[in-house]
C-alpha cells in the first residue's frame, strides 16, 4: 500500500513541520502555548501595543508571559507576583510538605496506585514520617 503524500492530503510542508513540532511538546508546554496565544489574542483585541521594554521576539514574549502567568504555587501566587526576597521563606514553608511526600512515596508502591494514602499506610507510619521530615528540614 502506497502512503499518500502531503500534497495529496492538502497539507503543506510548513504545516506538517509546525504540527510535528507541536506534537513533540509536553502536555504542560502545549498548555502554556495555548495560554500564551490566548494572551496575545486578548491584547490584540484590547488594542494593547507591546511596551518598549518588552521583548521583541514573539517566541520569547510568549514563553516569558506564559510561564510566569500560568505557573502558580500552592498558595495561589503566580510566579510573576513573587519577589526575590520571598524565595527563602517560600522554600522553608514548602520544604516540610515536599520531604514528607517524598518519604511516603519512597516507602514503596502499593498494589493499587490509585488507593488513598490513608488506606495504604497507618497513622503511626505517618507520625514517623512527619518526625523524620521535620528532622531533615531543621
Amino acid at each position: 500500500m502506497k502512503l499518500p503524500k502531503l500534497a495529496d492530503l492538502g497539507v503543506s510542508k510548513m504545516q506538517s513541520s509546525r504540527w510535528q513540532k507541536l506534537a513533540e511538546l509536553s502536555f504542560d508546554d502545549f498548555e502554556r502555548r495555548i495560554e500564551a496565544t490566548k494572551y496575545d489574542i486578548r491584547r490584540a483585541a484590547e488594542g494593547v501595543e507591546r511596551e518598549p521594554h518588552e521583548k521583541t521576539s514573539r517566541k520569547e514574549t510568549r514563553q516569558s508571559v506564559s510561564i510566569f502567568k500560568t505557573t502558580k504555587l500552592r498558595n495561589g501566587s503566580a510566579l510573576e507576583d513573587i519577589r526575590w526576597s520571598q524565595l527563602n521563606q517560600l522554600i522553608r514553608n514548602n520544604a516540610f510538605e515536599l520531604e514528607l511526600l517524598r518519604m511516603i512515596r519512597d516507602a514503596g508502591v502499593p498494589p493499587n496506585p490509585n488507593a488513598r494514602l490513608r488506606d495504604i499506610i497507618s497513622e503511626s507510619e505517618v507520625v514517623d514520617f512527619v518526625r523524620l521530615a521535620l528532622g531533615k528540614i531543621q
